[in-house]
């Protein structure tokens, strides 16, 4: 009799458990393990984050050379990057313009541009550059031009270099030309020569750009004080400069002004002071020295790697 009037009860009881091993977790539980798995992941992205790449060093690989020939009815521009590190370079573009190129004449009128009627795709390029690869860009520019003197400026488009952002482009070179007349050369090899061999221990490298408006560079310094100094022909004898750690700006934009304009040669010493908590752990100071063109863009662009810091030096 007594299990009789138990056994009710012990099935209300077996189906009440059922139930409830049915029910789904509470919204507690549920937070908890989300919790959990976006810990697991945070911990997971941490540590299969790369360490911050010293895209600076590889700027100073890659080796930017133009040669330009004219007549008065055809330029022959040729211009390319060369990668010389141990390693590959992956480039990449904002489009599937990889470059651009602009002629001007002595009054800085743009006579020709390359990218105009051109439709380029908007997405994403990129290209890889193994150890002693060449990108290389050729353009005959069929245009009838008078005599006089001219620019033809180059620039490679490129954004990044292996996934890290670059904040201007440096791969550019602006090289003087003439049609039916001779051009003077600023850049002739005696004159290299003779820089050279003037040239102190610390005299700065200019990285992958054409010395057309700078030359001469000397850097001393260190731990956020630099004195960078050199000679300048710029017109109404201004440029600017900047200064990044590859990541931010620091400086931006300081105007220079020297004694005298284009085509004149004019020195300058320019004094950089960087605070310590402003100093990156890992990586490099990069000075930019460069012009203005007439819309406003840099030209003449110049990279000159202030310091390099190594977090476990």
């Amino acid at each position: 009799m007594i299990l009789k009037k138990l056994f009710p009860i012990m099935i209300g009881l077996m189906v009440i458990l059922l139930v409830a091993c049915s029910e789904p977790k509470s919204e507690s539980t549920a937070g908890g393990d989300g919790d959990m798995n976006n810990d697991e992941q945070t911990q997971n992205n941490g540590e299969n984050s790369s360490p911050e790449y010293n895209v600076v060093s590889f700027i100073e690989q890659l080796t930017f050379e133009a040669n330009v020939k004219a007549s008065e009815s055809q330029v022959d521009i040729q211009f390319s990057l060369t990668n010389e590190a141990e390693e590959a370079a992956i480039l990449g573009f904002n489009s599937s313009q990889l470059y651009e190129i602009t002629i001007v004449n002595e009054a800085g009128d743009t006579v020709y541009k390359y990218s105009e009627g051109q439709v380029f795709s908007q997405s994403l390029t990129t290209k890889e550059l193994q150890p002693g690869g060449v990108l290389e860009a050729k353009e005959q520019v069929k245009k009838k031009l008078e005599k006089g003197q001219y620019e033809a400026r180059m620039v490679f488009l490129v954004t990044t270099i292996n996934d890290q952002s670059l904040e201007s482009h440096p791969f550019q070179m602006t090289k003087s030309f003439a049609v039916g007349e001779e051009v003077e050369d600023k850049n002739s090899p005696e004159s290299e020569q003779e820089a050279n061999a003037e040239a102190s221990p610390h005299t700065a490298q200019n990285i992958a750009v054409g010395n057309e408006a700078f030359r001469n560079f000397t850097l001393k310094g260190e731990k956020g004080n630099y004195s960078v100094s050199g000679e300048a022909s710029v017109n109404e004898g201004t440029f600017y400069y900047s200064v990044d750690n590859g990541h931010n700006i620091l400086i931006d934009k300081e105007k220079v002004q020297v004694d005298k304009a284009a085509p004149e040669w004019s020195s300058f010493d320019i004094q950089i002071d960087i605070t310590e908590e402003k100093l990156p752990d890992q990586g490099a100071l990069v000075m930019t020295i460069y012009q203005l063109d007439e819309n406003d863009q840099p030209v003449n662009m110049n990279y000159v790697p202030l310091e390099n810091f190594d977090s476990n030096g």
